[in-house]
């Protein structure tokens, strides 16, 4: 999927701090099917709407304050021979 509509309609969400995966700026004031809800009612194309969201107290960071999306990704991959 090409990310950056879908980034682009959570970013401008009141509740949403950072994206990658989600940081919320206040926990508790929306669920993931209301914010997944939200970002397909705002994506032009069928292909853009996200079917999961998933919500992390905090990013790990490298020692110069670097997304480390790999690290995020790692536990989808477990156990499979191919990471694409």
């Amino acid at each position: 999927m090409f990310i950056v509509i879908p980034k682009r309609s959570l970013c401008s969400h009141s509740a949403v701090r950072e994206v990658a995966v989600v940081i919320l700026q206040r926990p508790g004031e929306i669920t993931e099917a209301e914010l997944c809800r939200w970002i397909n009612e705002r994506v032009d194309g069928k292909h853009q709407r996200v079917q999961a969201v998933v919500f992390m107290e905090d990013f790990p960071r490298s020692t110069a304050g670097k997304t480390l999306k790999r690290e995020m990704r790692e536990p989808y991959w477990a156990g499979r021979a191919a990471r694409i």
